[in-house]
């Protein structure tokens, strides 16, 4: 069984600040202090990325003994994901602003499937003890990620699958090309691949 920083008869919402320091660096990343200096910096520099390139990197974030631990939880979940093994449309729904039917190209581009193969562990399927759902659930992370995205209030979504979950890809495993429409996406990187494993994204392309 993988060690966590909780035990099973802990929710994962109890974690301390010194605790959760064991999994994330808040030494490089003051996210409990952002009344401080150090912390408006970073949401300052972390605002500015976004603007600039549409994403904001940081590395080593989650400390490298937590990402070990996450990475093989995430295995031992394997057997129970979901394999998606399909064609995807890059639009979660059809927009017809700006698009008219005679306009083919816009037509063309909308309509090309991607191919998509990965499987995905659901968030009922991690356990509520996981590292990875203590640092999820850590109300000082949902109030740094809200200023980042500076909106006004920011909630935990509570669905059952989607909420939170793991992605593991095998050679020849790809996430098709898509257009997200949420107003931010948070990917935590748990393990580099042997070869290949781009992470591509192109920023303000929708309007």
């Amino acid at each position: 069984m993988v060690s966590t920083v909780l035990s099973t008869d802990r929710n994962s919402g109890e974690v301390s600040t010194q605790e959760m320091n064991k999994l994330i660096d808040l030494d490089r990343y003051p996210i409990d202090r952002l009344d401080s200096k150090p912390g408006q910096l970073l949401v300052a520099q972390c605002r500015s990325d976004l603007d600039d390139r549409a994403a904001a990197i940081l590395p080593s974030f989650v400390r490298q003994s937590a990402i070990i631990r996450m990475a093989e939880q995430a295995e031992s979940l394997v057997q129970v994901a979901h394999r998606y093994d399909g064609d995807r449309v890059p639009f979660y729904e059809v927009d017809d602003n700006g698009c008219s039917d005679d306009d083919s190209l816009v037509s063309t581009v909308r309509s090309v499937r991607h191919p998509t193969r990965y499987c995905q562990i659901l968030n009922y399927q991690i356990p509520n003890s996981s590292d990875l759902r203590a640092i999820y659930l850590w109300p000082p992370l949902t109030e740094f990620i809200r200023q980042v995205l500076n909106v006004e209030q920011l909630f935990l979504s509570q669905c059952p699958h989607l909420a939170l979950t793991m992605k593991v890809a095998y050679e020849g495993d790809t996430d098709g090309w898509h257009y997200d429409p949420n107003d931010g996406v948070i990917t935590l990187v748990l393990q580099a691949a042997d070869n290949g494993g781009e992470f591509e994204y192109a920023p303000n392309i929708c309007n």
